[in-house]
């Protein structure tokens, strides 16, 4: 399926084709064309991107307003650190390959990246400030979606602490996650509580182009130069909705070298409160999204395991 949506989509003829395991949400494979060339394609889990849309035909056409608001960073505005999904010979960049499935291609580039938790080193932090002075200063022929922080995470956040006393059924980790929940839900009340508070302060706040995710994992070091990754998360908001994670806001304390390096090179002032504010927006939606994955019904799989994983390693305690 894959061969036949890449020669017929984007004139692709593969020769060879590599899975990579590699990312979360999504499967990925490096191609080699006919000619040598190497692609690196994706195909994206549309049940997986509850940001674009609750039913898979709304996030197929989310993910393609992402991926091509993304492309026009690169084409239009010349930003070259952008490495975005590229057009096929219907100029679409995101393709349906099943009712669930979406595919789309990406020039392959050697490089490394790093951690999700990582910080990034002191080297990287002026050009890290200057990558993000650029996007938030840009202008794309395609506006992304608008963030929103007061969206249905928080609902569902609620949900679950509402669920906790009753069994969870769903599958052999649904105990363990309505477990979890119990341990954790003063901690999880406390971060509603000022996820609430701080929801005011979004609303006057400069809305700009930003990523979502340049965090050290999104950043592909390559050839000496630094390119961002992964756009299913571009949207307009508030700038800290990228600094309070590139600042490492994650794993604990902001990385004051880092945002000194974007303020100075922005010319922008950030708003503490705003970068709490995604940073409890965020652990928020793992949560949702993690214990709600396990209270739904599964099996037991690397990737369920994965989840389980994921949750207990959930740092809840910013203050």
């Amino acid at each position: 399926m894959l061969r036949d949506a890449l020669r017929e989509q984007w004139a692709i003829d593969v020769g060879a084709l590599e899975y990579a395991p590699v990312g979360f949400g999504g499967h990925h494979w490096r191609a080699l064309d006919s000619r040598r060339v190497p692609w690196f394609v994706t195909v994206d889990d549309l049940d997986a991107k509850s940001w674009l849309g609750e039913e898979r035909d709304e996030v197929m056409v989310g993910l393609s307003r992402a991926y091509t608001a993304a492309e026009s960073l690169r084409e239009d505005c010349g930003l070259g650190f952008v490495l975005s999904p590229v057009a096929g010979t219907d100029d679409a960049v995101a393709r349906r390959l099943t009712d669930r499935w979406a595919v789309s291609v990406v020039p392959h580039v050697d490089g490394r990246a790093g951690g999700f938790a990582d910080r990034f080193p002191a080297e990287l932090h002026d050009e890290l400030g200057a990558m993000l002075a650029a996007l938030h200063a840009s202008s794309p022929a395609v506006r992304p979606r608008p963030d929103d922080p007061a969206g249905p995470e928080r609902e569902a956040v609620l949900d679950l602490l509402d669920a906790v006393g009753e069994p969870w059924e769903g599958g052999p980790w649904s105990e363990h996650a309505r477990a979890w929940c119990v341990d954790h839900r003063d901690v999880i009340r406390r971060l509603l509580d000022r996820h609430e508070a701080l929801l005011g302060q979004v609303t006057d706040a400069p809305h700009v182009v930003t990523h979502g995710e340049p965090h050290s994992g999104n950043v592909l070091v390559s050839d000496g130069r630094c390119l961002l990754i992964d756009w299913d998360t571009i949207a307009t908001a508030p700038p800290e909705r990228d600094l309070w994670l590139a600042a490492g806001g994650w794993s604990g304390p902001y990385d004051e070298a880092l945002l000194h390096s974007y303020r100075r090179i922005s010319g922008r002032d950030l708003d503490r409160d705003l970068l709490d504010l995604y940073r409890v927006d965020w652990l928020l939606s793992d949560v949702a999204s993690l214990a709600g994955r396990l209270r739904a019904p599964h099996g037991r799989t690397p990737e369920v395991d994965a989840v389980w994983g994921f949750l207990t390693g959930l740092r809840l305690d910013i203050d």
